[in-house]
């Protein structure tokens, strides 16, 4: 795999259906001067076999990504929700926050007629009433697209780019994924067998993309990145490396304890924490909505320039 992403990635098994679905959500919208956000969400996972029994996995539940797109789409955006199979979802990730034990999300439900029909209880958290009002008001402005693997990932992501490009600046590419650093070298055809003593795996660092993006794939789109660190002493410094050598627009640090109360905003000229305050905090106020606000924010300048 060339580290430089200078050849063409393995063709995805289902591409035609995939592109297609996508160029249809596009003639669809009937709206040429839409803003657009790509939104990706959630961890990729490596193979380990051909089988697919065992895989390397990236922690990220893909809640940060699902949120967000909501803020999106609140915002007035076409959203493409670029996310990992099984990862939340907006809207419906609103099942996880009020039934983290997802049986009792079905005690909300009454049968009728002996089993044969369903009714809601009247014991429904306001805020899954809100979510359906939500989605009902946004679902045509949202598109999902599944990945599982990074080469299914980098490959959407370039589908997406190449189909977007007639919106040119007014796209923003809001990359929440995490996308493997490393792959498994030589993958066996079968399933390791458990008899072996050790296990010894060759992996090899995963090419960065992120240059290709910016400069060949989204050149006018505004690319958002984000760092995650669990060391805060070098978060800054890892954020301005990451914009010297990618020189794309804006990098959000988060720490991993803090990452749901604070984040880093760091651009080419500017640095900008933000936070919740304790008010926010016992309000249920979502940092996202604060991330994405200012995003937007940025990309009304960056439109001017």
């Amino acid at each position: 795999m060339a580290d430089n992403l200078q050849h063409e990635l393995p063709p995805l098994e289902n591409e035609t259906s995939v592109r297609s679905h996508i160029k249809t959500f596009l003639a669809d919208m009937h709206n040429e001067r839409a803003k657009i956000a790509v939104v990706t969400s959630g961890g990729t996972s490596v193979k380990m076999e051909k089988a697919g029994v065992r895989a390397i996995e990236n922690f990220s539940t893909g809640r940060r990504g699902a949120i967000s797109a909501e803020y999106f789409l609140q915002n007035g955006f076409v959203v493409f929700y670029l996310h990992r199979t099984g990862c939340q979802l907006p809207y419906l990730r609103t099942i996880n926050d009020a039934w983290p034990n997802n049986l009792s999300f079905l005690n909300i439900f009454n049968t009728t007629n002996e089993g044969a029909g369903l009714e809601l209880s009247d014991d429904i958290p306001r805020k899954f009433s809100q979510a359906v009002s939500d989605y009902s008001l946004h679902k045509s402005n949202l598109c999902l697209v599944p990945f599982t693997s990074p080469i299914e990932y980098l490959n959407l992501l370039h589908m997406l780019c190449d189909l977007l490009r007639p919106y040119a600046n007014r796209a923003i590419l809001y990359l929440a994924a995490a996308v493997s650093d490393y792959y498994v070298e030589s993958v066996p055809e079968h399933k390791i067998q458990s008899s072996a003593s050790d296990l010894l795996l060759n992996l090899k660092p995963f090419p960065k993309f992120l240059k290709k993006i910016v400069q060949d794939w989204a050149p006018n789109a505004y690319v958002v990145t984000f760092k995650l660190e669990s060391d805060e002493s070098i978060l800054l410094r890892k954020a301005k490396d990451a914009l010297l050598k990618y020189n794309h627009n804006l990098v959000i640090g988060n720490i991993l304890k803090t990452r749901y109360r604070s984040v880093l905003f760091v651009t080419h000229t500017s640095e900008m924490g933000i936070a919740l305050d304790p008010e926010e905090i016992i309000n249920g106020v979502e940092i996202e909505k604060k991330i994405v606000d200012e995003v937007i924010e940025l990309h009304k300048q960056y439109l001017q320039t």
